[in-house]
């Protein structure tokens, strides 16, 4: 984060600090062990879930994407049901839901939810630029896709988890 100290800089500092102060220790030790990264790639995600929260912190009234790496550290914050909710508590005042997409349905029901899902991308991107000065690091986070650059729902929903399709 910078250093500024004017109103769109200060309040997300503030909780980033505030956030920082929590021991992610076991979170962090339960991720390098289940998802068999280094403790820097560790660090990094951890960073980067942090500053996650501090937009939704910032803005509970919108629902940023996640994915990738973070997505699975949040993943894994959430198994410490009591710490994640007290967390929760003491940042927001209220809990963080994780509410997937969910791709079921028929293609309309598809395109639907993977649009939702960009939309989500693009509005992290938006606010992450405006409040940490730089796009989220591409091999943490999901990136917004261009215009028709997949041929269909399911593979941009795919992309988005970072998992690979068969064939």
């Amino acid at each position: 984060m910078t250093s500024a100290t004017s109103p769109v800089t200060e309040e997300p500092r503030l909780l980033f600090d505030k956030i920082s102060q929590f021991d992610f220790a076991k979170v962090t030790d339960r991720y390098i062990k289940d998802s068999k990264v280094s403790p820097q790639l560790a660090a990094e995600t951890l960073v980067e879930l942090k500053r996650w929260f501090t937009l939704c912190a910032l803005h509970p009234e919108k629902t940023y994407a996640t994915g990738g790496q973070v997505d699975e550290m949040w993943h894994t914050f959430i198994l410490f049901t009591k710490d994640y909710a007290r967390f929760c508590h003491d940042i927001t005042g209220a809990f963080i839901h994780h509410v997937p997409e969910v791709a079921s349905g028929d293609i309309e029901a598809q395109i639907r939810s993977a649009e939702k899902m960009r939309d989500k991308v693009r509005l992290l991107e938006t606010d992450y630029l405006t409040y940490f000065g730089a796009l989220p690091p591409g091999h943490l986070w999901p990136r917004s896709p261009k215009a028709n650059t997949f041929d269909n729902a399911f593979r941009f929903l795919e992309a988005m988890s970072q998992t690979q399709l068969p064939g």
